[in-house]
C-alpha cells in the first residue's frame, strides 16, 4: 500500500472507490486539547488504516483533519467493513489519548458513479458534509450517487432562483388573524412569505427546505421582517390602525443571533416602527437544549422592546422542561393537536396544559384551529387566542385589511 498525497491521488485512473474521511468537531478539539494531540490521533489513525487496506489501496491527507481513500475493487460492503474498522481504531486511539470517544464522518463515491477523479473527491466530500447525520457527535457515513448530484444540480438552480426572487422582490407578505374568541375581533397577525413568480405561488414545500440549508433563510428572515416594519410604518404614516405582527425566526438567524438582531433592530428604527407591535417566534428547529444561548437571545430580543413568542409548543423540540427557564410573552400549542380526527387523547392532553400554561401567568394562542367544536372546547379551557384555517387561511395583506376590521 502506498502513502501518498493529494497531487498524486488525482493522477490515478478512476476505477477505484473514493473515500474521504475527517473529524467532527475538530476546531473544537483543538481548543479543548490542543493542535499537537489531535494531529497526533491523525497520524495514528493513518498509520492503523494502512494494516487494514490491501496493497494497491492510496491514502492522502486532504487537510489536516481530514483523509482521502483511494480503493481498487472495493464494494460498497467493503467500504462499510472499512468505515466500522476506521470507527474501532479512532475509539481506541481516542481513549488512550484523551479518554474520551471521538466521530468521524464519512463520504463515500463508489466505481463508475462519478466521471473523474477531481470531481469523485468533491462529490464524496459533498454527501460527507450534508449527510443529515453530520452534525450529530457520533459517526456517520453518506454514499454518493448519480441522482445525488442531479439532486445537488436540482438544489443550486433552486438557490439561485430564491436569491433572484429575493431580488426581484417576487416574495410577497401574506398574513393569517389571530382572534381572540370573546370580542371575535382580530388581535394580531403572523406575517408568512409567499414566493409568487409570474402569477403562480410556489409551495412552500418546494423551496423552503433548501432555503433552510443554506444562507438563503437568514435573508428571507431579515427581507420578511423589513417587509412587516414597512407595511407598519406606511398604515402609520397614513393614520390606520396598528395591530402586533408576528415573524419566524429560523435556526439559522437564531445561531447568527448578533448580527441577526443587529439587523432587525437597525430596520425597526429606521422605519420608525414602535418595537412592541413586532414579535419574534422561536421555531421548533431552535436548539433549546443550548439554555443560556436561548436566554441570551430572548433576553436581548426583550430588552430592545420586542415581543417573544414560543413557537411550536408541543412538538418534539420543544418540551416541557423549557417552560421552567424561558421568559417569552407567548405560547404557540403547536397545529399538531388540532390535526387529523378531533380524538379525545388531543382533548385530554390539552386539558392539561392549558391550565398548566395558565397557572405559569403565559398567554396561550392556540395554532391550526379548524373547526367550531375546536374553538368551542379552547375557549371553555379559557384559551381565547386562536390562529388557524377556521377563521382565515394566510391572505395577501389588502385582502386582510379588507376582510377585518382592526381596533388599536
Amino acid at each position: 500500500m502506498k502513502k501518498t498525497n493529494t497531487g498524486h491521488a488525482q493522477e490515478q485512473p478512476l476505477n477505484c472507490c473514493v473515500m474521504t474521511m475527517g473529524i467532527k468537531h475538530a476546531e473544537q478539539l483543538v481548543l479543548l486539547f490542543g493542535k499537537t494531540r489531535v494531529m497526533q490521533l491523525m497520524n495514528q489513525l493513518s498509520e492503523q488504516a494502512q494494516h487494514l487496506l490491501p496493497k494497491r489501496a492510496q491514502i492522502a491527507q486532504l487537510s489536516d483533519y481530514r483523509l482521502l481513500f483511494l480503493l481498487p475493487s472495493y464494494t460498497r460492503l467493503d467500504a462499510l467493513r472499512l468505515v466500522y474498522d476506521l470507527d474501532d481504531c479512532c475509539d481506541a486511539i481516542a481513549q488512550q489519548l484523551y479518554a474520551a470517544r471521538l466521530a468521524l464522518s464519512f463520504g463515500i463515491c463508489l466505481p463508475y458513479t462519478s466521471d473523474t477523479l477531481e470531481d469523485a473527491i468533491q462529490c464524496a466530500e459533498y454527501c460527507r458534509l450534508h449527510d443529515r447525520d453530520c452534525e450529530r457527535f457520533s459517526t456517520s457515513y453518506a454514499f454518493y450517487s448519480r441522482q445525488a448530484k442531479e439532486q445537488l444540480h436540482h438544489r443550486y438552480q433552486l438557490e439561485q432562483k430564491i436569491l433572484n426572487a429575493l431580488h426581484r422582490q417576487e416574495f410577497e407578505l401574506f398574513l393569517q388573524p389571530k382572534v381572540n374568541t370573546k370580542t371575535r375581533q382580530v388581535v394580531g397577525a403572523e406575517a408568512l412569505l409567499r414566493w409568487i413568480h409570474n402569477g403562480v405561488c410556489i409551495p412552500l414545500q418546494e423551496f423552503l427546505p433548501v432555503a433552510d440549508q443554506n444562507t438563503c433563510i437568514r435573508l428571507l428572515d431579515t427581507y420578511m421582517f423589513e417587509r412587516v416594519c414597512q407595511l407598519l410604518a406606511q398604515r402609520h404614516a397614513q393614520g390606520e390602525p396598528l395591530l402586533p405582527i408576528s415573524i419566524n425566526v429560523s435556526k439559522a438567524s437564531f445561531e447568527d443571533g448578533h448580527y441577526y438582531l443587529g439587523e432587525i433592530l437597525d430596520i425597526c428604527k429606521r422605519y420608525g416602527v414602535d418595537p412592541s407591535l413586532l414579535e419574534l417566534e422561536l421555531h421548533e428547529d431552535i436548539p433549546f437544549e443550548h439554555k443560556e444561548q436561548v436566554q441570551m437571545f430572548v433576553q436581548r430580543l426583550k430588552g430592545a422592546g420586542l415581543r417573544c413568542s414560543l413557537d411550536d409548543f408541543g412538538s418534539s423540540r420543544c418540551n416541557l422542561h423549557v417552560l421552567s427557564w424561558i421568559d417569552v410573552d407567548m405560547v404557540k400549542l403547536d397545529h399538531s393537536f388540532f390535526a387529523g380526527p378531533w380524538n379525545s387523547r388531543q382533548q385530554i392532553l390539552l386539558q392539561h396544559i392549558i391550565p398548566m400554561l395558565h397557572r405559569l401567568h403565559i398567554p396561550i394562542l392556540a395554532e391550526g384551529v379548524e373547526t367550531q367544536e375546536q374553538v368551542q372546547f379552547l375557549t371553555d379551557l379559557h384559551c381565547t387566542l386562536i390562529q388557524g384555517f377556521y377563521y382565515s387561511p394566510p391572505v395577501s395583506v389588502h385582502q386582510f385589511f379588507q376582510e377585518n376590521e382592526i381596533i388599536e
